[in-house]
């Protein structure tokens, strides 16, 4: 039997995909600065300054502002709608993994680096398992998030099923 597509489908799947590229860029994104952000990594305290000043922006933008300004750069539609959720979840993951990175036990920490281990090796094998339960945590978190935000997004021209929505109550089927 053959069946037809259902817009409705490819709709739901730009949602999620949205929503997923969404967090997991800015996951990456974030899970690196957050080592710049916190006080016990941090490379140069100006630095940190600086990161943190840049988390509490994003942080503190509205996903709806950062899409309007998006449009200009990438016109309407999926992708841009994608950044702006990544940019949200940068200013939200780079807070939470800082915080993460700065309440762990400092004993592994010192147990590498008396064995020669260099700053990025105690990183590697102190720092990373000690905050990775709270990052995929956190992760879980932040898709649920993006994901009932991509759809609002969708609604203002991000695309996927908000915009969908908003076509059909334009033409008052909902």
């Amino acid at each position: 039997a053959l069946s037809l597509p259902n817009p409705l489908n490819e709709t739901v799947a730009e949602t999620v995909a949205m929503a997923f590229l969404g967090t997991l860029v800015g996951g990456v994104v974030a899970f690196g600065l957050a080592f710049v952000a916190a006080k016990n990594t941090t490379p140069h305290p100006w630095l940190r300054s600086v990161a943190r000043l840049g988390f509490g922006v994003a942080r503190a933008t509205p996903n709806f502002v950062v899409l309007l300004i998006l449009f200009i750069a990438f016109g309407f539609g999926p992708y841009a709608a994608m950044i702006a959720l990544a940019i949200g979840s940068v200013g939200m993951f780079g807070k939470l993994f800082a915080d993460a990175i700065e309440q762990i036990d400092p004993g592994p920490c010192e147990a590498v680096a008396s064995v020669g281990a260099n700053p990025l090796q105690v990183i590697r094998y102190a720092v990373i398992p000690q905050v990775l339960p709270s990052v995929v945590a956190n992760g879980f978190y932040a898709f649920d998030v993006n994901m009932r935000a991509a759809i609002a997004l969708g609604v203002y021209g991000g695309g996927g099923i908000g915009f969908e929505l908003q076509l059909a109550m334009k033409m008052k089927l909902v």
